[in-house]
């Protein structure tokens, strides 16, 4: 097996090959621990930057790269830029001249489940939702994101996800009911109404 490479935080090492960061707060991360390289990271999300990122990816060989989207929501909201990402995420960088498929993974984080554009919330292939008490967000969730199974099952599931304070709901949106729901990481089991977590 290979070393762990020193240098490279065990977040990333060995999924990405370039990690941007768009956080206007990135003076309150800790950067140094997660050793990201300087000139990725911007204290400002535009449509301009993301598109220099995307042409000089798609110039350079296939990579696995990932985008983090952090407290930008006002600056993302109705960008043709941000959702032309969102929606061609695993063409946009790839290069026909070069050997291999880029891959281009994006986290977008909120502070509110639907601050983010319907248009974004509907094609992110995995979701993460910290406990919330807004009737509007908790419905916008269920309707959006938890339609295939009934109003009882919505409540036990999040029940069962956010039964302490920092735990949290993982959705794999493209999964099927079985495989879609986790409390943390371990999966909610879904079988004859009833819903339970194996851990």
């Amino acid at each position: 097996p290979t070393k762990k490479k020193p240098d490279i935080n065990r977040i990333y090492y060995r999924y990405f090959d370039k990690v941007f960061l768009f956080s206007p707060s990135k003076q309150t991360l800790p950067l140094d621990k997660l050793k990201l390289d300087e000139s990725r990271i911007f204290d400002k999300y535009s449509d301009d930057i993301l598109e220099e990122i995307i042409e000089a990816e798609r110039d350079d060989v296939n990579g696995n790269n990932l985008i983090i989207i952090d407290d930008s929501i006002k600056q993302i909201k109705n960008r043709p830029g941000f959702h032309r990402l969102i929606l061609n995420r695993r063409h946009i960088t790839h290069n026909c001249a070069e050997e291999g498929q880029a891959g281009l993974s994006v986290i977008v984080m909120s502070q509110k489940y639907n601050a983010l554009d319907l248009i974004a919330r509907t094609n992110m292939s995995d979701v993460i939702l910290f406990r919330t008490e807004n009737a509007k967000e908790l419905r916008a969730i269920k309707e959006e994101l938890m339609s295939d199974l009934s109003p009882a099952q919505q409540d036990e599931v999040l029940k069962i996800a956010w039964d302490q304070k920092y735990s949290f709901l993982l959705i794999k949106a493209y999964l099927p009911t079985a495989d879609r729901y986790y409390r943390r990481f371990d999966k909610i089991v879904i079988k004859d109404g009833e819903c339970d977590c194996e851990e």
